[in-house]
C-alpha cells in the first residue's frame, strides 16, 4: 500500500468517498503543479479501484489484484505516459482503446491512469474522446496534468477535475521536518523560493542549494550596484538559469 504525502490524503479520501457511496466519476482528471507528488496520489486511486477486497477506502494490499498491482503486472490496469521524452502518440492511445473495450481478465475494474495528459498529441487527444465519454463497464481514467497546461475542452468536459495545490506552510513544514535535519528558517526560505512546493523544497534542502542561492545573491547584489555583467557569470550555475531567475525573483519580491 501507498504511503501518502499528508498534502495529498484529503483530495484521496474524498474521492475514494465518492466510490464508496456509489458517487464516484469513471473519469478523473488531477491537476497539479511539479512538486507535490501527484503521481502518488494516482498510483494510490488505481490500487484502491483495482483491489477486490479494501479496507475502507484504502487497497487491502493481500487480495490477488493487489499483488498484481504491487508486481507491476495486472493485466487490467494500463499506465500510459511519454517514452522517451516523447509526447504520447496516437499508437499508444489506439492500443488503449482496444484493450480498454475487452473485459476484465480479472472480473474486477479495469483502470487506465495517463500520467502527464498535456503531453498527449492532438491526434492522441481526439483518439480517446469517445472512450472517455463511452467506457464499458467498471473501467475507470485517471489523467494527471500539470496545471499550468491545458486540454482539449471536450477531455474536461468528460472529467471530474480536481485542482491541487500546494499545501499550508504548516503541512508542508511539519512535512519537511521529518525528512530532514535543517533549521525552521531554512526550510521555511526553501517553501517559500519554490512556491509552497514540498518536494522542489526538499530537493534544495538535501542538494545545499540555499547556500548556493545565498552566494548568488550576494554577487548579484555586487553586479547590481556596479552594473557590471560580467561579475556575475562566474556564480552562475551551469544547466541552473532557470533557478537563479526564481532565486531573484524570490529575492526582489
Amino acid at each position: 500500500m501507498i504511503s501518502l504525502y499528508p498534502w495529498l490524503a484529503p483530495t484521496y479520501h474524498k474521492i475514494t468517498g465518492a466510490f464508496d457511496e456509489a458517487l464516484g466519476h469513471h473519469a478523473l482528471l488531477l491537476r497539479a503543479d511539479v512538486g507535490l507528488g501527484v503521481a502518488q496520489l494516482c498510483e494510490a486511486l488505481a490500487q484502491r479501484l483495482m483491489c477486490l477486497t479494501p479496507n475502507g477506502d484504502e487497497a487491502c494490499g493481500q487480495c490477488h489484484s493487489c499483488h498484481l498491482m504491487q508486481a507491476n503486472s495486472h493485466p487490467d490496469f494500463q499506465h500510459i505516459a511519454p517514452i522517451e521524452n516523447k509526447d504520447i502518440g496516437v499508437d499508444q492511445i489506439r492500443a488503449m482503446n482496444e484493450q480498454a473495450t475487452q473485459h476484465a481478465q480479472q472480473n474486477g475494474n479495469k483502470v487506465i491512469y495517463i500520467e502527464q495528459a498535456h503531453r498527449l498529441t492532438e491526434a492522441a487527444a481526439n483518439a480517446i474522446l469517445k472512450t472517455l465519454e463511452e467506457p464499458r463497464p467498471n473501467t475507470y481514467f485517471i489523467l494527471h496534468c500539470d496545471i499550468q497546461t491545458t486540454l482539449l475542452p471536450t477531455i474536461y468536459s468528460r472529467c471530474q477535475v480536481w485542482n491541487l495545490l500546494p499545501p499550508e506552510t504548516e503541512v508542508a513544514l511539519q512535512w519537511l521536518q521529518s525528512q530532514v535535519s535543517a533549521e525552521t528558517l531554512e526550510m521555511l526560505t526553501a517553501l517559500r523560493v519554490n512556491y509552497g512546493r514540498p518536494l522542489l523544497a526538499l530537493a534544495m534542502l538535501q542538494q545545499n542549494q540555499l547556500e548556493q542561492r545565498r552566494e548568488f545573491l550576494r554577487q548579484f547584489w555586487v553586479f547590481y550596484r556596479r552594473r557590471s555583467p560580467l561579475e556575475l557569470l562566474p556564480f552562475l550555475p551551469k544547466k541552473k538559469t532557470r533557478h537563479c531567475s526564481n532565486w531573484i525573483g524570490c529575492w526582489l519580491f
